[in-house]
């Protein structure tokens, strides 16, 4: 009878484990396994099964994907004049955009820019702030209040020095503004490229004045590139390889990398002010093109599987970035645009998994090759595809937008 007992309550014990960790398992059969061995490989096969069957689960916070538009800060004021020569220019720059100010950056270029991002299907902008740069943010807020259905989210982050001082009286005041993008009232805010240089404790202490500069709750959405954290956690005498690297040698990824990189994530959302996570980079396969395999199988299944843990699930925000493609105004190319392929696959895949915000980036990023808004050489293909993405994934209809030609 004594036997019976305890082997009820061993089996109500390891049950409660399973429960509290989904990965118990997992993690037990992970000890065994040899980093990068073809073993390791077969387990993060299945360890990629279970993070899509766990993600399935995972409920979104949004009613439909919001849509934000990442521009460069200073372009978005200065539609009077061309002041470089890229391999391409903003398709509306005009000198009659300047006005007579103190400032060279301009109220009615950047309600203009404003406008042609609604009209692309963008529910707002994700902006930098820049210490001192008091005179650009007084145009933004101005200008979205004018559209009034247009709302502005704040990048700061504590990779750079001048990106970091989210501080008093600029933070309280865009934090309090009508302008700003809120969810259940708390101001969102994202960050840029956190985890490649910048340490957890770094980024903890980031949020810790963030809350302290805004005087109020808010949502962060740490964007995270799985590198030097992941990196750092790795057991000593392993050399870490990006998954990616894997993925392209061998068509697998290790389980045991996969393991590590699931408890960073949860780590981040566990920080205090974390408001949900971006999953950043852009990767590519070896011909530079948009790996929809590589998303779909683990990069997507990994993130979803972390949110639709029980404390976050329905909770904290799942972003990711969508792009057209980038090719250095000196010649250098990280991903192709392959016509319009790679922004139309970008939409297709991220709207199929549900996410909470979807941010382009760039919207003007001229010598990137990156522009999703309208431009000379490319006047209105990427304001036309996220029109129609971002009306398909909330049920509209579209409609014809002022001047096109309807014969």
């Amino acid at each position: 009878m004594r036997k019976i007992l305890l082997i009820i309550c061993g089996f109500f014990l390891v049950s409660g484990l399973i429960a509290a960790d989904p990965l118990a398992a997992f993690r037990k059969r992970a000890e065994k396994i040899r980093y990068g061995s073809p073993e390791d490989f077969a387990f993060g096969d299945e360890l990629c099964k279970e993070f899509a069957r766990i993600g399935a689960a995972r409920k979104m916070v949004v009613e439909y994907p919001l849509f934000i538009a990442q521009p460069v800060p200073h372009r978005l004021g200065h539609l009077n004049f061309t002041n470089t020569i890229w391999n391409d220019r903003q398709l509306f720059c005009d000198r009659n955009f300047w006005e007579s100010d103190a400032s060279d950056f301009q109220y009615s270029a950047v309600l203009k820019n404003f406008q042609d991002m609604r009209d692309a299907g963008y529910d707002g902008a994700a902006i930098w702030v820049y210490p001192g740069f008091e005179r650009a943010w007084k145009h933004y807020l101005k200008a979205a209040e004018k559209l009034g259905d247009f709302k502005l989210m704040p990048g700061a982050t504590p990779v750079h020095a001048e990106y970091s001082k989210f501080e008093k009286p600029l933070a309280e005041a865009m934090c309090n503004h009508p302008s700003m993008m809120r969810l259940n009232g708390a101001p969102l805010i994202r960050s840029y490229t956190t985890d490649i240089p910048s340490d957890f404790q770094k980024v903890k202490k980031f949020l810790e004045n963030a809350i302290a500069s805004t005087g109020r709750d808010i949502m962060y959405m740490t964007e995270l590139f799985l590198v030097r954290g992941v990196k750092e956690r790795f057991p000593k005498g392993e050399k870490f390889v990006d998954p990616i690297s894997f993925y392209w040698r061998y068509g697998k990824v290790s389980g045991k990398s996969l393991l590590i990189e699931y408890d960073y994530l949860v780590d981040y959302l566990n920080l205090s002010g974390s408001g949900g996570l971006c999953y950043g980079p852009y990767m590519t396969d070896q011909a530079l093109k948009f790996p929809v395999d590589f998303y779909e199988k683990i990069t997507l299944p990994l993130f979803k599987a972390v949110l639709a843990r029980p404390e976050f699930n329905g909770k904290k925000l799942f972003t990711l970035n969508f792009k057209c493609g980038y090719t250095h105004s000196a010649g250098s190319q990280t991903l192709s645009r392959d016509g319009t392929k790679t922004l139309r696959k970008n939409l297709e895949l991220f709207l199929k998994h549900k996410p909470d915000v979807l941010i382009g980036s760039e919207w003007d990023e001229l010598n990137e090759d990156t522009c999703l808004g309208p431009t000379v050489v490319r006047p209105m293909s990427g304001s036309r595809i996220t029109r129609y993405y971002s009306a398909v994934s909330r049920g509209k209809k579209l409609s014809p937008l002022p001047g096109d030609d309807l014969s």
